[in-house]
């Protein structure tokens, strides 16, 4: 077992927070809002200068809804949305709507999933 660096742990969860965070379709702003943070403050944790708190750490999960494993480097959950080539293939796709787009796919969505 190779030993790891404090940098490359910060590198791989910034990393992981900003792929999760996509997934989500949020931008930095709304997952500041959403965790009470500052945006400048998720900019370097996505950058790897930062290091979070436990209580931020555990604030990211839940709002990412992802395990704390996979932001430090550990393969996704089997059922996460993003190991799904079809979820991550619709997500993209979503990204390059405009904000009328969106606002109809979610109504659509809204009638499928009822």
């Amino acid at each position: 077992r190779r030993s790891v660096s404090e940098v490359e742990i910060k590198k791989v969860f910034g990393r992981r927070l900003r792929e999760a965070r996509k997934a989500c379709l949020l931008t930095q702003e709304q997952l500041a809002d959403t965790i009470s943070m500052s945006v400048d403050m998720i900019g370097r944790l996505e950058r790897g200068t930062a290091q979070p708190s436990f209580r931020t750490l555990a604030q990211l999960c839940n709002a990412l809804d992802v395990e704390a494993a996979f932001l430090f480097g550990a393969d996704p959950a089997p059922s996460s949305p993003l190991t799904s080539p079809q979820a991550r293939n619709l997500i993209d796709r979503i990204r390059t709507l405009s904000a009328d787009d969106i606002a109809r796919t979610e109504k659509a969505i809204d009638l499928i999933v009822r």
